[in-house]
């Protein structure tokens, strides 16, 4: 430098101490990199500007390393101003005066504020501006600071910047964990990083060279000496939870984020999806999505979004985790589950499977079949829908399955009239996630919460949306859904409590579970919405489900069993009926319940009934040869279902014919399966009549029907009446042949349709 003349020298000196700069590393963007629980990386990012960029603090780089990287790089690093004076004069003179070769003075500080300035160092102007960017980082910032700054700043080659990015990309890596070899070959790229940075093959030979040299220079200044040793090259940066990888990226841009996943979970999970998938490959499926969580603290654990992220074929890159679909039959359960907190079933409550419609609503069973009577439980696990949708329609206003979903926190649902009790069956889109945070609603005392993605994030507090018991309720129901592979001895001790869902157009295969600590959740299908009548919930999606399930209790030491909530007891109950015993009821069994909550009305099934055991008739008088029976009263529909199942029942006799009834007569009046009480019906096209149809008790033979008091005709239970009704209102009532009766009220006015034929006869 040419020394200034006084008064010049101290204002260049003042004004490099005064003069503010930005921070080292202030604007410098570095790459999102989110770490599994255990602190291993899952993902390095791009930065904005396309580079690789990972920040480490001074104190994590070894000590090793800073001393054989300033032998490299900057011997005189701590006895210089940021210009090392006499390097300087003797690349000058080589460069400038006999013309040898391109001599290199740069101290570590000047190739700072080349890499933050981007200056041209070519020319004299140049590195004129580099020497004085240097003296002023010298005057504004400590040894050490600038130190950090280039070592997580250096150019290793392509679009790496910095010794810890180079790491993790070419040894797989910390920083912190490499060898004396790995060091070497780290502190030799920045000298050359176009030449020497590691190809997809090996090692460059100037890289080698470059390495052995230092090598022989570290020996020589007698440091601690180590042998060079062959150098295994990784060179790719992990790719493991792309998705939820990307989950971090999208919201914490830039930083390095401990997340809750486990990273042998999660490497599990995407191995037994992979294998999964391409096993079911011939039948037309060609992706799925893997979530597993843990209830008691609301971890996530695994998020395997589709089967592989990197096919373009399979539309890898969506996040099948985080994508809405029909959930199918996979939000039965809470509709249970609100049944018993509204005091309308018990798991062993009798429910009806027949033939019904729900005003303009006509649901089915996936294979058309119904069972008749069956409790709660058994129509629950067996996914049948007619129970599932008059439990639905039976449940308080604005307390049902859509209020539900919106205090769990479940967002973009469409108003409540916008699905009705197709609700039930799917028609409101869910996320694997969301499906899987209402199953730990039940695992956790009936709180909904939302999963916890970030380690720094809290426990959220949740909402209730069941009751303790409830939802305990629910899962011990769930828990008898029996496994769709055969399972582990070992394992079977733990229950699990799981429910499949198939959704409409057969696009989507469900299974979620409750099992130990965990909440698991598969889904199978195409994300191009391809129907595929391979994709059920039990034999596509359940399978991979207790795959995954019992390979995660395998690895759990203690058992975790979820126990009753204070609030539900045991007590006898008919084991045909379902309902407490009554004094006739043959055999019992101990069900569960909510004392004060749940229905406590005995057992209606089982009567005593007088037969003459001359005629074999029933009556009901006493008196010689008349003998007292239980038998067993069941509506006329469900006993056709269970003659059609093959299952016959002991029904009471019948009375003599063409005789008068002796007393009075006992039981319960028809149930009017259709139409609704409160009904509105419109009639339209060449439909002009509405079916009536009733249930009646099991003593009875006929039902008349009645409209506004005019009979319309007879029919046996369970068949439909044609009826041709007029505008209005009317109160249909049907009566047995007991004189029982039943009435319903509704409205019959035209369609618009049906008004413009009229007056354009």
């Amino acid at each position: 430098m040419v020394l200034l003349p006084g008064l010049p020298w101290v204002l260049l000196i003042l004004y490099a101490c005064f003069h503010p700069l930005p921070g080292l590393l202030e604007e410098v963007e570095f790459s999102t990199v989110p770490l599994d629980s255990q602190g291993e990386p899952l993902r390095f990012f791009l930065t904005e500007d396309e580079q690789y960029r990972v920040f480490r603090p001074l104190p994590n780089f070894p000590v090793r390393f800073k001393n054989i990287l300033l032998l490299q790089e900057d011997q005189n690093y701590y006895w210089h101003p940021g210009v090392d004076v006499l390097a300087l004069a003797r690349a000058a003179w080589g460069t400038y005066v006999i013309g040898e070769r391109r001599y290199g003075a740069s101290t570590l500080t000047m190739q700072l504020v080349r890499l933050r300035q981007g200056f041209v160092t070519r020319t004299i102007r140049g590195k004129l501006r580099q020497i004085w960017g240097a003296l002023s980082l010298e005057v504004h910032y400590s040894k050490a600071e600038i130190l950090e700054a280039y070592m997580n700043l250096a150019p290793c080659g392509g679009n790496l910047q910095g010794f810890p990015a180079a790491s993790w990309k070419y040894f797989g890596k910390d920083i912190s964990e490499t060898s004396y070899s790995e060091q070497l070959t780290l502190a030799t790229l920045p000298q050359d990083p176009l030449e020497r940075a590691p190809q997809q093959d090996g090692f460059p030979m100037e890289l080698v060279r470059a390495r052995q040299r230092l090598a022989e220079r570290w020996e020589d200044e007698g440091k601690d000496v180590h042998p060079l040793l062959p150098v295994s090259l990784v060179n790719h940066f992990p790719f493991r939870a792309p998705h939820g990888s990307e989950s971090v990226h999208f919201n914490r841009l830039g930083q390095e984020v401990k997340t809750t996943l486990d990273g042998v979970v999660q490497s599990m999970a995407e191995e037994h999806l992979h294998r999964y998938v391409e096993a079911q490959r011939f039948k037309g499926v060609k992706n799925g999505a893997v979530f597993i969580g843990d209830w008691r603290n609301m971890e996530v654990l695994a998020w395997v979004g589709s089967a592989n992220h990197g096919d373009d074929a399979i539309l890898g890159q969506v996040d099948g985790v985080n994508s809405r679909r029909s959930p199918g039959s996979t939000l039965k359960p809470f509709v249970y589950a609100l049944a018993m907190d509204q005091g309308l079933i018990i798991p062993n409550t009798i429910l009806r499977d027949t033939p019904t419609s729900f005003n303009a609503y006509t649901p089915d069973n996936y294979r058309s079949d119904f069972t008749g009577a069956l409790p709660a439980w058994r129509a629950l696990v067996d996914s049948r829908n007619i129970p599932a949708i008059s439990l639905a329609q039976d449940l308080a206003p604005h307390h049902g399955l859509h209020s539900l979903l919106q205090s769990a926190g479940i967002t973009d649902l469409k108003p409540e009239e916008h699905y009705g009790l197709s609700i039930v069956l799917g028609s409101a889109e869910l996320s694997l996630w969301e499906l899987s945070m209402l199953y730990a609603a039940l695992a956790n005392d009936g709180v909904a919460q939302d999963w916890r993605f970030f380690q720094d994030e809290g426990k959220s507090s949740g909402s209730p949306i069941l009751s303790p018991e409830a939802a305990w309720l629910t899962l011990k129901m769930l828990e008898k859904n029996p496994s769709p592979i055969p399972r582990p001895q070992s394992n079977i001790a733990t229950p699990v409590a799981f429910k499949t869902g198939t959704s409409i157009g057969f696009k989507d295969a469900w299974c979620i579970a409750v099992a130990g600590p965990y909440v698991v959740g598969t889904w199978m299908g195409n994300f191009d919405g391809e129907g595929n009548n391979a994709l059920l919930g039990r034999s596509m999606a359940a399978p991979l489900l207790f795959k995954i399930v019992d390979d995660l209790l395998s690895r759990e030491e203690t058992r975790v069993v979820i126990p009753p909530p204070d609030g539900v007891s045991q007590v006898p109950l008919c084991k045909v009926s379902g309902a407490p015993v009554n004094a006739h009821c043959p055999e019992s069994v101990m069900g569960w319940f909510i004392p004060g909550v749940s229905p406590i009305k005995k057992c209606t099934i089982h009567r005593e009934v007088y037969v003459d055991m001359k005629t074999g008739y029933r009556t009901n008088q006493k008196g010689d040869g008349v003998k007292c029976l239980v038998r067993e009263f069941w509506d006329s529909d469900a006993l056709e279902m269970f003659a059609q199942a093959g299952l016959p029942r002991l029904t009471p006799p019948p009375y003599p014919p063409n005789r008068g009834i002796d007393g009075a007569f006992l039981g319960h009046p028809p149930i009017i399966l259709h139409p609704l009480d409160g009904g509105s019906y419109m009639l339209e096209g060449q439909r002009r009549t509405i079916g009536l149809q009733a249930a009646a008790d099991g003593d009875v033979q006929q039902l008349m029907w009645f409209a506004n008091d005019h009979f319309l005709g007879r029919t046996r239970p369970g068949f439909v009446q044609e009826w041709s009704p007029g505008w209005g209102k009317w109160a249909l009532t049907a009566v047995d042949d007991g004189g029982r009766s039943s009435t319903v009220d509704i409205v019959v006015e035209p369609s618009p349709s049906f008004l413009q034929e009229e007056e354009n006869p």
